[in-house]
């Protein structure tokens, strides 16, 4: 070696040197002693370049290949570690920016990235000077696919991945850089640069965090890092130059990621530099109507202006989206019970009760009902689902109300989770409303039952239809010129008194129903009218069987007029009477025999009409 040569690694060195005694004091604090990388860092700052220099030349440990990557700095090529025979990823400087300094960045990013022992950060193996390439970082071989180019392909993520859910698979991907990141942050390091191009997926379903070049520590007081990132994610505080960062400043970009994932670009993708600048200070970035409103809840808090407004931790952005990723299922169904919601709400607000389509209604708050009793089943605890099933339930009772169900309101209340006051008293008032109406109705329905006294009405049918039956064949044997006082007054007097007799031994059965009260009037009339008949032929001086006939007139019209207020099944009887009217009319001596006939006939056909059997039957 030449004096030049030597003259010129010396003064390279001296460099070095220099440069790590500063990043030892300023990166190295957060490496624990004993690590390999700060026994390393020590050893940069200690006065024996010449070790450092040779004693660990590239060539005697790798075996360089092609170029695997590249960046604005840096690039990356895949590499042989020969001492240990495996596949490694090789980081160096590009030869355009070598420098001092930029070793140093390098150097102080391996040692960091070391210090960051995660399953979801790539392993640095060792740190290697070489003498023309300056730091090498040897670091794991990581054979996969950047995020960035699968991240809006679900075609490409079913190839690769064997997904078919896009959302998520890159929510499950985001999670994991969460987190690396919340390792990070636990030994006090954000990593400033979070963004899908800088993470690396593994055919095995590795998940890498990539690129901690410009990350920094934020829990020491001098630490004032300067102004460094990717505008298109920026937090608003990563735009000042000291400006304070925190664990929050990486949530901000993990939101910054989850709004590309929703939209498909960053939040701060502008066409200027200017417009990116205003983006990033105002950070109101915007959602897509049918994002789902879980997902846009979680992405606005992450990306909210003030720090503290974020969420405090990159772990409850994880968990957040976890349990998002859990209750899709039910956010799902209440999307869908959502909607059939919004047109039932619209039917009842555009029509009046009585103009509302009850098919269609129903019909809407079934498959609603059903979607929020199945969302809440999946997920107990989502509140949108309760509040949803609070509104159907409210709408719909109101609705019944107007309508007067009061019935079908009071079943929905009783599910009703929270029912306010006011309605629970309106349900009451028509609830009672109903009872009233009800025993109003039953009151009219046991009135006109025919069950009702039967026993009592069928006996006293039975005794009346046998002094009808009798009553004619007496006055045919008597002869009216020698006893007209007993067959003109006393004998329908003696009758009239046999009959109001009987209706007072069973007046409280008779008296119950109206068709018992119909019966009872129509024989008294009966009665009344047969007496009027005998006075009407005795003041006329007629023949006393001329009111015999005349007497079935008036019966058939008394029965017409019960067959259309109270038993229906009378009318065949009706001609029966008018006919033995005409009958008698024709030879009055039949008159008698004619009616006491009619009367046996009306007896027996009551007498069978009223039994359990037929009553049952009809």
């Amino acid at each position: 070696m030449s004096s030049d040569d030597a003259s010129a690694q010396a003064t390279r060195t001296d460099e070095l040197v220099a440069l790590a005694r500063t990043l030892v004091g300023a990166a190295l604090d957060a490496v624990p002693d004993g690590d390999v990388l700060t026994t390393l860092g020590r050893t940069l700052a200690s006065e024996a370049p010449s070790s450092l220099r040779f004693e660990r030349a590239a060539d005697d440990l790798l075996e360089r290949g092609e170029v695997i990557g590249e960046g604005g700095m840096g690039l990356v090529r895949a590499a042989r570690q020969l001492s240990v025979g495996r596949e490694v990823a090789v980081k160096s400087l590009r030869p355009e920016q070598q420098s001092a300094v930029a070793e140093a960045m390098l150097l102080r990013e391996a040692w960091l990235t070391a210090s960051l022992e995660h399953p979801n950060v790539v392993p640095v193996h060792d740190v290697v000077v070489d003498r023309d390439d300056g730091p090498l970082i040897v670091l794991k071989r990581v054979k996969g696919t950047s995020w960035s180019e699968v991240l809006g392909d679900g075609a490409k993520v079913k190839e690769k991945f064997g997904s078919d859910d896009l959302l998520a698979f890159n929510l499950d991907v985001l999670m994991q850089i969460c987190r690396a990141a919340h390792f990070a942050h636990a030994s006090g390091i954000v990593h400033r640069d979070i963004k899908p191009s800088n993470v690396m997926l593994g055919a095995y379903g590795e998940v890498y965090l990539l690129d901690w070049g410009i990350a920094t520590r934020f829990d020491a007081p001098s630490a004032t890092p300067a102004i460094a990132g990717t505008l298109a994610y920026m937090a608003p505080e990563m735009l000042e130059r000291g400006g304070r960062l925190s664990p929050r400043t990486d949530v901000y970009l993990l939101g910054a990621v989850l709004h590309e994932i929703v939209t498909g670009r960053a939040p701060h993708h502008k066409d200027t530099r200017d417009a990116i600048i205003a983006s990033i200070l105002l950070s109101r970035p915007e959602l897509p109507e049918d994002t789902p409103e879980e997902i846009a809840r979680i992405c606005a808090r992450a990306l909210a202006r003030d720090p503290l407004d974020r969420y405090a931790t990159a772990d409850e952005l994880r968990l957040e989206l976890s349990h998002y990723l859990k209750n899709r299922h039910s956010m799902r169904l209440l999307e869908e019970a959502l909607a059939r919601l919004g047109d039932l709400t619209w039917i009842l607000q555009t029509r009046s009760p009585d103009q509302v389509p009850k098919g269609r209604l129903f019909e809407l708050f079934g498959q609603c009902r059903f979607g929020l009793q199945q969302a809440l089943a999946s997920w107990e605890h989502n509140e949108r689902a309760r509040r949803a099933q609070i509104d159907l339930l409210d709408h719909m009772i109101r609705h019944l109300l107007a309508i007067e169900d009061p019935g079908a309101a009071g079943a929905l209340l009783a599910e009703h989770p929270e029912p306010a006051p006011e309605l629970a008293a309106q349900v009451e008032e028509g609830l009672e409303a109903q009872r009233k109406k009800e025993e109003e109705l039953e009151r009219l329905r046991r009135d006109i039952d025919p069950g009702v006294g039967r026993n009592t009405r069928r006996a006293a049918m039975v005794a009346m239809g046998a002094l009808w039956t009798c009553a004619p064949l007496l006055a045919n044997v008597v002869d009216p010129t020698k006893a007209p006082l007993v067959i003109n007054y006393v004998s329908p007097v003696v009758l009239l008194l046999i009959a109001l007799g009987v209706w007072y031994y069973a007046r409280d059965k008779l008296s119950q129903t109206a068709i018992n009260r119909r019966f009872l009037v129509a024989m008294l009339v009966g009665f009344c009218a047969h007496m009027v008949h005998l006075l009407v032929v005795a003041l006329a001086d007629l023949p006393h069987k001329t009111e015999l006939a005349m007497g079935m007139v008036s019966f058939g019209a008394i029965l017409a007029i019960l067959a259309h207020t109270a038993e229906k099944r009378l009318w065949p009887l009706v001609p029966v009477y008018w006919l033995g009217a005409l009958v008698g009319a024709q030879d009055l001596s039949t008159s008698a025999y004619v009616l006491a006939g009619c009367n046996l006939l009306l007896t027996s056909y009551m007498f069978a009409i009223w039994s359990p059997r037929s009553e049952r039957r009809s």
